[in-house]
């Protein structure tokens, strides 16, 4: 699996892809799929994530994207042609225009609409790994 660190988030290339190290993740059965690792950066998903926290993505496929995304049951790693790198939930797919409207967990960041068309990779977030950096979360 290529991970994918902070500062990487700026340039997102099938050659940059190419030379990157691979990490092995453990797992406990097989899974299918192109999974990339990300590495958190920035505070617009706290308090769920936290910068250098691990999210470990499954691609969705491009021709997926035409039908409504399981928006509902997975936070998304977007890699954008030109805004880069961002993790975020979606909280509306429209179809028919193509456009997704991403939110922040951090109400110090407000919601914005992407088009899929503009969109380069989606990914699953399908686990989430603590730095152990974080701050413990208020109970």
């Amino acid at each position: 699996m290529y991970f994918i660190c902070q500062f990487a988030y700026s340039y997102y290339s099938e050659e940059y892809l190419k030379d990157m190290p691979t990490v092995l993740v453990e797992a406990d059965k097989e899974h299918k799929g192109n999974y990339l690792a990300f590495e958190v950066d920035g505070d617009s998903m706290e308090p769920e994530y936290f910068a250098g926290d691990i999210v470990i993505c499954r691609e969705v496929k491009r021709d997926l994207w035409q039908y409504k995304l399981h928006y509902k049951e997975w936070d998304f790693v977007i890699a954008h042609g030109t805004k880069g790198i961002m993790l975020k939930e979606i909280t509306d797919h429209n179809v028919e225009t193509g456009e997704i409207t991403c939110h922040s967990l951090n109400a110090d960041h407000a919601d914005f609409i992407l088009n899929l068309g503009e969109i380069t990779y989606l990914f699953n977030v399908v686990e989430h790994r603590r730095s152990g950096k974080a701050k413990r979360r208020s109970r």
